[in-house]
């Protein structure tokens, strides 16, 4: 039992490192590809083997460890799913000198690597939705009606999960319409486009250009 709980136990941690970047992204209203981000597979790697490396200290240690001290579960179970999904709370705890909340030691390695990642998907990312909005933009051109078609995806898109949003959006789509006379037809259909990229998310207003 203990080989399938290390295996399961990697997938927790990949899954929590992959919460926390999607989580910062959205807070930010940024929209990412995480998992085409080669830096970010190997942080979710990373996430998934420091996992296994406290796991398996839990389950082949005393319970009198200290590990199994900081963990305060003695079923295999649960220890699984607390270190798989507390790997970063793990490395600031008094494990590892740290006082529960301030990153010191291995803690401050980590969250280095983790903003250093974070800044590097974000480069990536706004490379890629720079790379959408010039060739949907060249693309459909011709299409007068891209503007408020944007407005009415991103409102689809946001108004099951986050309605809250919507009248900040409502905003930001009005100031981009009252800057357009700034711009060319061409330039401004590329800010909008890259403006519902991350508003909505890029897989789907991708899907929703390619369909046009």
């Amino acid at each position: 039992m203990e080989w399938f709980l290390l295996a399961l136990v990697f997938g927790f941690g990949a899954f929590a490192a992959y919460r926390d970047i999607d989580d910062f992204f959205t807070t930010k209203n940024v929209g990412h590809l995480a998992l085409g981000h080669w830096p970010t597979r190997g942080f979710l790697f990373f996430n998934g083997a420091l996992s296994v490396g406290f796991l398996a200290w839990a389950l082949f240690s005393p319970s009198e460890s200290p590990i199994n001290r900081a963990l305060l579960v003695e079923d295999p179970w649960l220890k699984a799913l607390v270190v798989g999904l507390g790997v970063p709370s793990l490395l600031k705890s008094k494990l590892f000198g740290g006082d529960g909340s301030t990153p010191i030691g291995i803690a401050s390695a980590y969250e280095w690597v983790r903003l250093k990642v974070l800044r590097s998907l974000n480069s990536y990312s706004s490379d890629f939705k720079d790379r959408l909005a010039d060739r949907f933009a060249s693309k459909l051109l011709e299409r007068k009606d891209l503007p408020e078609l944007l407005r009415e995806w991103v409102r689809d898109e946001l108004s099951p999960f986050d309605a809250a949003r919507l009248p900040e959006i409502e905003k930001e789509f009005e100031q981009y319409k009252e800057r357009k006379a700034e711009w060319s037809d061409l330039r401004y259909l590329q800010k909008l486009i890259r403006w519902a990229l991350d508003k909505a998310g890029i897989p789907a207003i991708r899907r929703r250009l390619n369909r046009l």
